[in-house]
């Protein structure tokens, strides 16, 4: 197996976007899925979890959610420890309270971008009816780099490769949605490259995704 470099954020435009081959290789990372979102919604970790979408369109690159699209999925139950890392880019920061990334279809556990006030736009974890927000805030029509690591309820997020906010006591939950959630909060913008894996990744890693400083093992097929 060949091992391709993630592309620096400047650059993903321009470069074939990797995507996780299904192999023992992507076990021992401890993948549970994880969708390129570049042509479709199918789970290229080889885990079932593929999309059924609805108004989502593809360029190649990345998945396009207009505001009345999302991607239906499987359900998959997260514990106290697990992983999420995606690229999101927003079309505005000035309108809607809540952007769903991915939760549960049937209830408001999940990741979104939160708009608390004006047009301050932060990532946010939602677990035990609260918000868990970033420090960092989205800029709009911007691609950025969001993970939630999670370790024994120990929450820490980032934001393109820098830790900006920590919480404790988060609750097991399920996702099976993405894009929307329960109450229409649907995604207007942009995604790529969302993954999410059973384990707690360390802040080297987090950081090699945003930044490409360091070869990961994952290749084209």
């Amino acid at each position: 197996m060949r091992l391709l470099r993630q592309p620096r954020p400047g650059l993903i435009g321009a470069a074939r976007l990797p995507f996780f081959r299904a192999a023992a290789l992507d076990r021992r990372l401890n993948v549970v899925a994880f969708w390129n979102l570049a042509s479709d919604s199918l789970d290229k970790s080889g885990g079932g979890h593929d999309g059924t979408d609805t108004s989502v369109t593809y360029d190649g690159s990345q998945a396009t959610y207009t505001g009345t699209g999302k991607t239906a999925i499987s359900v998959i139950s997260v514990g106290t420890t697990f992983t999420w890392s995606a690229w999101v880019n927003l079309n505005d920061i000035s309108t809607g309270s809540y952007r769903t990334i991915i939760t549960n279809a049937a209830s408001d556990f999940g990741i979104f971008a939160r708009r608390p006030t004006g047009t301050t736009v932060k990532l946010n974890f939602f677990y035990s009816g609260a918000d868990h927000l970033s420090s960092a805030v989205f800029a709009a029509t911007t691609l950025t780099h969001v993970a939630v690591v999670c370790s024994a309820g120990a929450v820490t997020l980032y934001f393109n490769g820098v830790a900006s906010g920590t919480y404790s006591s988060a609750v097991a939950g399920t996702l099976s949605q993405i894009g929307n959630d329960p109450f229409s909060d649907r995604l207007a913008g942009k995604l790529r490259c969302a993954g999410l894996f059973s384990d707690a990744k360390d802040a080297a890693w987090v950081t090699s995704v945003y930044n490409g400083g360091t070869p990961l093992p994952w290749a084209s097929m």
